[in-house]
């Protein structure tokens, strides 16, 4: 009887793989990688709203002597930017986002409009990080004012608040 009492019964491998199934459980809940997916899908819906950015600043500066110098409201704007030579391609459709509100245009999920002397496009942000810096009746969007010069993560409710009316978190 020397081999008896070397090794692990069954019951200490059967706790041992109980303890190490949760701390992974505590370590995926810590990591969340379900937000950090979100983040990274923000992340490339911000580059994309950078992009559309300077197409329309190109767009504007070929056009600038025009009755309106940004491509038309419509569901195909992105196009008006290819044909011009601004954007090499219409960005791809957009996952996992919210559609644009009424009276704003949207192709592949990015939102476009101007008044003829100023234009918008935006993107809805899906991360709890972003959603969080809103109230519960807002929506974090990433939004391009060419008027203002500015982008930034604007909350905006039931009514769009084109016109100058946006406020910029910090």
């Amino acid at each position: 009887m020397k081999g008896i009492g070397k090794g692990f019964t069954l019951i200490e491998l059967l706790v041992a793989i109980a303890m190490l199934g949760v701390l992974a459980t505590g370590v995926l809940v810590a990591i969340n990688p379900l937000e950090r997916l979100a983040l990274a899908r923000d992340a490339q819906r911000k580059t994309a709203i950078s992009q559309l950015a300077r197409a329309l600043q190109s767009y504007y500066i070929n056009h600038a002597a025009t009755s309106n110098p940004f491509p038309p409201n419509s569901y195909t704007f992105m196009n008006a930017l290819v044909a011009d030579g601004d954007l090499r391609t219409v960005l791809p459709m957009i996952s996992n986002t919210t559609a644009c509100l009424g009276g704003v245009y949207s192709q592949n999920n990015f939102c476009y409009y101007n008044d003829g002397a100023n234009a918008y496009t935006m993107v809805h942000l899906e991360s709890q990080k972003e959603k969080s810096r809103c109230s519960a009746d807002e929506s974090p969007y990433y939004i391009w004012d060419f008027g203002r010069g500015k982008i930034g993560v604007v909350c905006v409710g039931s009514l769009w608040c084109i016109v100058g009316g946006c406020t910029f978190l910090p």
